[in-house]
């Protein structure tokens, strides 16, 4: 927690420097001995706020991605297997695989309108 990292860290030793979280109030209030060290004490703050976002966000992008791994697993299957089959897939292979596995069609190229 954030309380914790300021109590461990050197340059808040012997100081009162801390943060306070009503969460019925949805209030909090920084505590510090000082001006320079309430920065210290909002740095500490916005720092692990950043790291919980970042956090909540790739939570949320890794269930979406299994989520379309889940959804398309036979795509994921038959990419597989045919890469064990050929070592190496490149361009309209790959569109080749998926298509016959059930994925969307290749995009045809229109001819030119006159």
């Amino acid at each position: 927690t954030a309380n914790k990292e300021i109590a461990n860290r050197f340059d808040f030793k012997g100081s009162d420097a801390r943060i306070e979280l009503k969460e019925k109030e949805k209030e909090v209030t920084l505590y510090a001995d000082d001006d320079f060290k309430l920065g210290q004490v909002r740095d500490v703050l916005y720092s692990k706020m950043a790291k919980r976002s970042v956090d909540t966000l790739l939570k949320r992008e890794k269930r979406a991605v299994k989520g379309l791994l889940d959804k398309n697993r036979h795509l994921v299957i038959a990419l597989r297997d045919a890469l064990l089959d050929r070592d190496e897939l490149i361009g309209s292979q790959i569109l080749d695989v998926l298509e016959s596995a059930g994925g969307k069609p290749k995009p045809r190229a229109r001819a030119p309108r006159a």
